[in-house]
């Protein structure tokens, strides 16, 4: 996954039932999106979402073509708005503080042995002041993963807002691995 967005119009109680209707779009070049809406159980839509994604080799770790040929194929059960929604970078506040440090452990890797790309929300919501945003949710959650970290690697965390969005950046040496940027919503 190299970005994932998400948009929820309200929070998501616990032990509640949602329902995801996915799509995948075809191919761009290396990369294809992929599209997500969420229902509650009446059928209403209470959230969407978009990832885009990438194919590479194992070995090389260089980005390989996505087509057809890969057994992809577009799928129409999405939403027509969905279909054009785009996941673009996004400016940072110009005053951004470094507030911690982290050091990737084993309980961070998935099964290739990198970092897991939930753990990129896990450290965004953790740097954060949750006494502040205690009775709000995240409502929109935007993730870049810049370049892929593993386990030793210490990053540094520099935390940023703007009077809507909440952001977070990961670096290794001045050199961004992953940028966050989230909108809290009253519960």
């Amino acid at each position: 996954v190299a970005r994932t967005y998400y948009k929820f119009d309200r929070p998501v109680t616990v032990n509640e039932k949602i329902f995801v209707h996915t799509a995948i779009r075809m191919p761009l070049g290396f990369a294809f999106y992929r599209d997500y809406e969420f229902y509650d159980e009446s059928g209403q839509q209470i959230g969407m979402a978009t990832s885009i994604w990438a194919l590479t080799d194992r070995n090389t770790k260089r980005n390989v073509g996505v087509g057809i040929s890969a057994g992809l194929k577009s799928m129409t059960k999405i939403s027509g708005s969905l279909k054009s929604n785009r996941i673009t970078r996004f400016r940072f506040p110009s005053s951004m503080a470094k507030t911690a440090v982290y050091t990737f452990t084993n309980s961070d890797l998935d099964m290739n042995g990198h970092v897991a790309n939930v753990r990129y929300g896990d450290i965004a919501f953790d740097s954060i002041n949750l006494d502040i945003y205690r009775h709000q949710f995240i409502s929109e959650l935007q993730i870049n993963y810049n370049v892929e970290c593993r386990r030793g690697e210490t990053i540094d965390i520099f935390t940023g807002r703007d009077d809507v969005h909440r952001y977070v950046r990961g670096s290794v040496d001045s050199k961004v691995r992953f940028e966050v940027k989230m909108r809290l919503l009253p519960c």
